[in-house]
């Protein structure tokens, strides 16, 4: 069943999205909501604590990670999409908050995690260079070091000084 799904959202990622950047306005009194898609529930706790230390710390995070065959509560997989990749209850409830920024903490993202950036591109997105991902991520930076706390920090400084000037 899971490549029937992913076919799906394949082809609907091969269309290329609008250029949402140019219509989204500017964040005018600051960021109050930050959703996070990571590729486990370790790198999206790491991530969230490195926000909560960079940001203002009242800003309410929510977060998915792609896992298969976990329980966790901050995990999705092709299990929910429908068949033709339609959204199920949890990652419709994590769609429905709106935040005003998405986090995408890995270079590599699959097609479902993709997905989540392009059912929501009201959203500022912001995440690590990769050429399939530039359709969907607004702000890009490549990776300098290996350590992937270090990177999300200097993401988190250029979120700073691009976005929330």
């Amino acid at each position: 069943m899971k490549w029937i799904t992913e076919y799906f959202i394949k082809n609907v990622l091969k269309k290329s999205p609008e250029d949402q950047a140019a219509k989204k306005s500017p964040l005018k009194g600051g960021i109050k909501n930050i959703s996070i898609i990571a590729p486990s529930l370790v790198e999206l706790h790491e991530t969230e604590d490195i926000l909560k230390i960079e940001l203002n710390k009242h800003i309410e995070f929510n977060g998915l990670f792609y896992g298969e065959g976990t329980e966790a509560k901050e995990a999705f997989s092709y299990k929910d999409f429908s068949l033709l990749g339609n959204p199920k209850e949890k990652v419709a409830k994590f769609l429905a908050i709106k935040p005003d920024i998405i986090i995408a903490s890995s270079e590599m993202l699959n097609s479902f995690s993709l997905y989540l950036l392009y059912l929501n591109p009201q959203a500022y997105s912001i995440g690590f260079y990769q050429e399939s991902h530039k359709p969907y991520l607004d702000l890009m930076l490549a990776k300098e070091d290996k350590d992937p706390k270090e990177n999300m920090e200097h993401l988190i400084k250029y979120l700073k000084q691009v976005i929330l000037k």
